[in-house]
């Protein structure tokens, strides 16, 4: 998972046979959870490369119709995005995260829809740095102290919906074992463990569309990219999770159908920053950001609307937009990239609700008040991100409660 990796502060043994983890009934703060980055798994696909791609859309409960591709979101402040398959076999049900580095099996209850993930060997990588090995576990909040337990497993549910949802926090990957390359300056000790990814409030999300830009990420330089994303429309706001690749975008649609991307939305975690003063001069967060053209150069204006149109199936940005740490009146933040005007977000079936599939209104319901109906408020009043926005919070005049 392309996620910030970390560990926590006791050791794993390495796992063989039945052995068990010296994390199992650990307890840590999210603070411990959060503190050392061991690894960052970037997944950025070029246009070219994902030709043979499947973008079919994976449904549940029936367990036939779980395998497919999914975009993994984990939600710990904001959204956390990467792509993930799944694969049903007989009565199991195989996850594929992290780019593939790392799996784990569960078996499927059809009844019930639930996956049952006992603690289990997650498979090794090999880098420039070594070869890993894995090992799944889960991790389960007390509510008593707050505190984040280690436990043997975790389960999932799948919805009729197709999605598939974590009913713990989250289930973490640990490094169990460490055989580090010729020439490598890695040892065991530095690496194992710690944790390879932390997954949180994890949803599954079928993928259900694409993102395309040509983007200048990681410094890179200019490239094609095409992303499988998993879209959720209401018509009027839609959300993007795996937006370029990182984590969830928030886009508006008004009645001529114009788009807007509002400023300032956190799309990844800032990995520079590992002290409370670098977060105080840096920025925690990288975040969606618009941009004025200065002969050569994007300077970014952290107050600018991304503006786009919608047609059809279709969402395409008109103008360039940056990736940045936001901070002070100095701007002495990260910059993650940049994307080139013309990004595409297509729907794989049929058109986006706003485009007006069946010409058919809600009797006596205006535009006007559809479009209202579809921004989220917290209990102050205030509309608010509903992307990355938790608690109780209210939209088209419901309460509900939003805890991912």
């Amino acid at each position: 998972m392309k996620k910030l990796l970390l560990f926590v502060c006791a050791a794993i043994t390495a796992i063989s046979g039945n052995a068990q983890s010296t994390l199992i009934g650990k307890s840590f703060t999210v603070e411990q959870l959060k503190k050392n980055v061991v690894n960052k798994v970037v997944s950025t696909t070029n246009t070219n490369e994902t030709a043979n791609l499947n973008n079919s859309i994976a449904k549940a409960p029936e367990l036939n119709k779980l395998s497919g591709n999914y975009v993994e979101a984990s939600f710990n402040e904001i959204y956390d995005c990467s792509e993930a398959n799944i694969t049903a076999n007989g009565e199991n049900v195989q996850f594929s995260i992290s780019s593939g580095s790392a799996t784990f099996t569960g078996a499927y209850d059809a009844t019930s829809g639930i996956i049952t993930v006992n603690q289990q060997n997650a498979g090794t990588y090999t880098d420039a740095r070594g070869t890993f090995t894995f090992e799944f576990v889960g991790l389960l909040e007390n509510a008593q102290t707050g505190q984040i337990n280690v436990v043997n497993g975790a389960t999932f549910t799948a919805s009729d919906a197709g999605e598939i949802s974590c009913n713990q926090i989250g289930y973490g990957i640990a490094i169990s074992d460490f055989e580090p390359a010729v020439g490598s300056s890695y040892t065991k000790e530095d690496l194992v463990g710690k944790w390879w990814t932390l997954s949180w409030e994890t949803r599954f999300m079928p993928v259900n569309g694409t993102n395309e830009c040509t983007a200048n990420l990681y410094r890179e330089g200019y490239k094609d990219h095409k992303f499988n994303v998993s879209i959720e429309d209401y018509e009027y706001a839609v959300n993007v999770y795996g937006f370029c690749g990182l984590g969830c975008v928030a886009l508006d649609i008004d009645d001529e159908l114009n788009v807007s991307i509002s400023a300032g939305q956190p799309i990844y975690v800032n990995p520079n920053v590992t002290t409370e003063e670098d977060i105080a001069t840096y920025g925690q967060y990288f975040y969606v950001v618009g941009c004025n053209i200065v002969g050569t150069s994007l300077i970014p204006d952290y107050n600018k609307v991304v503006p786009g149109k919608l047609s059809g199936n279709t969402i395409t940005l008109s103008e360039y937009l940056l990736f940045r740490s936001r901070n002070d009146a100095e701007d002495m933040g990260y910059s993650l990239g940049a994307v080139a005007d013309g990004l595409t977000i297509t729907l794989n079936d049929g058109n986006f609700l706003a485009a007006g599939t069946t010409g058919i209104e809600e009797i006596g319901v205006t535009r006007e008040e559809k479009i209202k109906n579809t921004k989220t408020y917290n209990l102050m009043g205030q509309q608010v991100n509903r992307a990355t926005a938790k608690g109780l919070l209210i939209r088209d005049g419901k309460k509900y409660i939003k805890k991912n």
